[in-house]
């Protein structure tokens, strides 16, 4: 007759649940790490770009990602709870399966410790700063426990060598070495009668339905941030989420003494919890300490989460807007610095940093416009939400198509750029902002003029500001400042075709030409009041269609000297526009000389 189980048997049975399911938890933490490491480059240039560019190509591999991630928790928290039912019942009774669980718990943390550098965005490298920190404050061993785990005393490639060697390898095979002697001491529970054999397969459906929950709800959770910047702080950082009590301690220690009581509390802990199997009896001592440390636990893990949450800090933080928009500003203005072909390294960095940014913006959506539309309904809000989210979205678009443009397709690059300043020009004059993001930004540069027979023209569609880029969606009215902003980029190009031979780019001819062309579209707009009033319509007219042509024998000239007879040209037609059409004659209008030879 089968015995009706008892309380023992109860938390026995609960406990080979827990290890079944954090041994499957683990199996799936080091696949994954694996599936993922086949798409990761190693190094300081290519970590970053490797990781946006392997999850923008590759959607189901977002979900592998949240499966490590993910399972690193699962794993924890039921190791966590094995551990804290081991400890009510008695660890002398199942020795091996304590300690083989405070190793697995151990070496997970350690591999969530060094994983946490792989993706090189703003919390990695700053989250690793701080733990490099925090190790080396450790009493009497700090600074040789951080020459050993991090190399270098700075952040270096060998570090980043380092760390991945240990999170793809080292590891993940300890852990696939704990999963397995945990899978065997539950087991054992079972075979002994300790545990009801069902709890085999509960423990695998608890660990696996919870890991697929979580993933299917935060798909996004191992987004990455803006690429890692020493030099840029970024206050955000928090630790692994199992590490935030100790976190909240440092927090609170406010003297020399003190912080290091809670740098070796740790140590202290897991002493004693080596030494608890080798003790027997002290059942009232251990319950004490359970419910201690359980309480302490939650309390510091609640508070600290509350304030981040007040805050909108740490893990509840919504991306800073202003500093992702000045990344994407600093893009655009270091493929404007390249002379001639685009680097390809620098093109790979650009492309991955557009569509990691446009992620955080379009996560910074339903904030901003929070902020920004206190007083909008909530249909107007929804309305422009979906903007938001279109914009962003083509941002992720024109950075997927930068990665299928060869470098040397410069061209193609320069259109893409202005679909990217067109996309944020559509996001600034939605909130109102007198920001010209068309025309401010540098255009992107374009190869020395090809005067051989295989040239090619100069179309209109290469322009980067064409009639239809200035209106955008918007009439030209509404574009304040355009006309000045046009005189401007024109004498800027005319200077630097006058540099010398080795200036003669087609982008500042293409430039000229754009801008000469808007030039009568403004004219005639309400904008253009003012210079009506200053210039007839008939010459203002005739000295822009002089000017197109001017420029259009600098696009077509074979010869230096051909050349500058066009530039000589360009300059005089624009000098005598100020001098007699629009009568100005301040010395800044002018343009300068052109060489002779």
């Amino acid at each position: 007759m089968t015995q009706p189980p008892t309380r023992e048997s109860n938390l026995s049975s609960f406990i080979a649940a827990c290890t079944f399911g954090a041994a499957f938890a683990l199996a799936i933490a080091f696949v994954s790490t694996w599936v993922v490491a086949g798409f990761y480059e190693a190094s300081l240039d290519g970590a970053y770009n490797s990781y946006v560019y392997a999850h923008a190509h590759n959607s189901w591999l977002e979900m592998v990602s949240a499966a490590k991630w993910f399972s690193e928790s699962v794993a924890i928290v039921l190791l966590s709870a094995s551990l804290a039912l081991m400890l009510w019942q008695g660890p002398s009774k199942q020795r091996s399966l304590w300690y083989f669980s405070i190793f697995a718990m151990l070496a997970v943390m350690a591999w969530g410790f060094f994983g946490q550098l792989l993706p090189m965005d703003q919390w990695a490298w700053h989250g690793t700063l701080v733990r490099a920190g925090i190790v080396g404050k450790t009493p009497e061993i700090g600074q040789h426990l951080r020459a050993a785990i991090f190399g270098n005393p700075e952040m270096s490639a060998a570090t980043l060598s380092r760390f991945h060697l240990m999170h793809i390898a080292v590891m993940p095979l300890i852990m696939c070495f704990l999963a397995f002697r945990l899978w065997r001491c539950s087991t054992q529970m079972i075979h002994s009668g300790r545990a009801l054999p069902f709890m085999k397969g509960f423990g695998v459906l608890l660990a696996s339905s919870t890991i697929s929950l979580l993933c299917v709800n935060w798909p996004d959770v191992s987004q990455v941030e803006a690429r890692a910047q020493e030099a840029i702080a970024f206050s955000q950082v928090r630790p692994e989420w199992y590490f935030i009590p100790l976190n909240r301690l440092l927090g609170m220690a406010n003297t020399q003494e003190s912080e290091t009581l809670v740098l070796t509390a740790p140590a202290i802990l897991m002493a004693l919890l080596l030494a608890l199997p080798l003790v027997g009896g002290l059942r009232l001592p251990r319950r004490l300490l359970l419910l201690v440390l359980a309480g302490a636990t939650g309390a510091l893990t609640g508070m600290a989460l509350s304030e981040d949450y007040d805050d909108d800090a740490g893990y509840f933080r919504t991306p800073d807007l202003d500093a992702v928009m000045t990344n994407l500003g600093n893009v655009n203005e270091a493929l404007g610095d390249v002379e001639g072909q685009i680097d390809p390294v620098l093109f790979s960095y650009s492309a991955a940093d557009i569509y990691a940014l446009a992620n955080l913006t379009e996560k910074a959506g339903e904030h901003e416009i929070a902020k920004h539309f206190e007083d909008a309904t909530p249909e107007q809000r929804a309305e422009l939400l979906r903007d938001w989210n279109t914009w962003s979205s083509e941002l992720r678009s024109q950075a997927m198509t930068a990665w299928s443009i060869p470098p040397e397709r410069t061209e193609n690059w320069l259109l893409l750029r202005q679909a990217m300043r067109h996309t944020c020009d559509n996001c600034h004059r939605a909130f109102d902002e007198d920001v010209d993001v068309m025309l401010d930004l540098k255009p992107a540069p374009m190869p020395v003029i090809n005067t051989g027979e295989d040239a090619d023209p100069l179309t209109p569609s290469m322009l980067p500001i064409s009639l239809e880029g200035l209106a955008a969606d918007a009439s030209v009215e509404e574009r304040k400042g355009s006309m000045d902003k046009l005189m401007k980029l024109l004498k800027d190009r005319f200077e630097t075709l006058n540099a010398g031979p080795d200036a003669q780019s087609a982008q500042a001819i293409v430039d000229s030409i754009a801008a000469s062309r808007a030039f009568n579209a403004i004219y005639h707009s309400e904008e253009g009041a003012d210079w009506r009033d200053l210039a007839d319509s008939d010459d203002w007219e005739a000295s822009v269609t002089r000017l197109l042509a001017h420029l259009d024998a600098l696009a077509a000239s074979q010869e230096r000297a051909g050349y500058l007879a066009a530039l000589r040209d360009v300059r005089m037609e624009c000098n005598h526009c100020h001098e007699n059409i629009v009568y100005e004659d301040e010395e800044d209008t002018q343009l300068p000389e052109v060489p002779r030879e």
